[in-house]
């Protein structure tokens, strides 16, 4: 708990108010269930797109251990398989003769897959959405005390080109499915673990008039809570807000920027251009909460460049994700990416007020 304190003109000690979820900036992990594809499939994948492979050389560790490294982020890229079984048979390791052309009979029931690309890239630490929501469940039970997390989803409806292959076609999100995507949160998180819209609303008109009137809640009030961003502003988000208007009833906070009525997160990745250095800009003036990258493609991990990282923790933005948070034995050396002064989260250098005390945690063992 918070235990500084400032002090008044007669001298007496006053607390330090409790910062805000905006006013705090802590690390999260991109891709975060990803684990690289098994070597004969990956050599095979080299010789087609070299380029393209180099990009997805890394595995993670479960949900669970990034949380013990003191992790309060995630991405979860997630496939509609309403029927089941639709990404059970995987055509790259069929092509090759390998025993995994066939995947754990799990992947034969209705529901949501955790995956980066269909057929080819498909290894994970957690098969199933809810498989992945479950280890945060668990762990956030075990440690109470615990800051928020939170959790990106992007619901993946691409079927990415590759010559010679014929891969499964991915489902394009309905509001049907965002219904369902959105039961499935729910069959794990009750009411009182989650931070929800309605939440940040109150009761106002829109999701931005509420968050203007009553802003965030205090880290405080959100410990061991999650919550849910939709990382998408497409058709995803459009079939987002036709089954959940106004977010009402809904989970995710939708990919947004200043102006929307339903503004209240932004994923903007590129913290080194300046066009979106000042939207990261613009959408924290207007009290949202940012998600940024401080690298990308592995580029920075093979370069030892922190250039990007460095921009991304001086930008504000309260969600900052990397590949790096523990170096990658795949790509060799000892290239990481750490909170600035360590711990689990820091006052925000953009938007926390003078006199933020950082918020820490107990019984954790990334707790600073």
């Amino acid at each position: 708990m918070l235990t500084a304190c400032s002090s008044t003109e007669g001298g007496e000690a006053a607390p330090t108010p409790a910062p805000r979820l905006n006013e705090i900036q802590f690390l999260a992990s991109h891709n975060s269930y990803h684990v690289r594809a098994e070597q004969p499939l990956f050599d095979t994948m080299l010789k087609f797109s070299e380029d393209l492979v180099r990009t997805i050389e890394y595995s993670h560790p479960p949900l669970d251990e990034q949380l013990d490294l003191g992790l309060r982020g995630f991405e979860l890229d997630v496939f509609a398989d309403p029927e089941g079984g639709r990404y059970r048979e995987r055509l790259g390791p069929k092509i090759l003769n390998l025993p995994t052309a066939v995947g754990p009979a799990e992947l034969s029931e209705p529901g949501f897959k955790v995956m980066h690309v269909q057929d080819i890239d498909y290894a994970t630490t957690c098969l199933t959405f809810v498989d992945c929501l479950e280890t945060v469940k668990a762990w956030s039970d075990a440690h109470p005390d615990h800051l928020p997390i939170f959790i990106q989803v992007e619901p993946k409806e691409d079927t990415l080109e590759v010559s010679g292959l014929d891969l499964v076609e991915a489902l394009p999100y309905t509001p049907e499915l965002m219904t369902a995507l959105t039961a499935e949160v729910r069959s794990v998180f009750p009411d009182e673990d989650l931070l929800t819209p309605d939440d940040v609303r109150r009761g106002a008109p829109t999701l931005a008039a509420g968050l203007k009137k009553g802003g965030w809640p205090t880290v405080d009030s959100l410990r061991g809570k999650v919550m849910f961003a939709l990382g998408s502003s497409g058709p995803q988000r459009d079939a987002l807000m036709a089954a959940f208007p106004g977010t009402r009833g809904g989970v995710f906070f939708p990919d947004s920027a200043p102006g929307d009525p339903f503004a209240a997160f932004a994923g903007l990745d590129d913290p080194q251009t300046p066009a979106q250095q000042q939207r990261i800009r613009a959408a924290l003036d207007a009290g949202m909460m940012v998600r940024t990258r401080t690298d990308a493609d592995l580029l920075e991990g093979r370069s030892g460049d922190m250039t990007r990282a460095t921009k991304a923790f001086a930008s504000g933005a309260q969600v900052v994700s990397t590949d790096f948070f523990r170096p990658l034995p795949e790509i060799g050396g000892d290239f990481v990416v750490r909170l600035p002064q360590g711990g689990v989260a820091r006052c925000d250098p953009v938007t926390a007020p003078p006199g933020c005390v950082v918020p820490r945690e107990t019984g954790t063992a990334g707790a600073g």
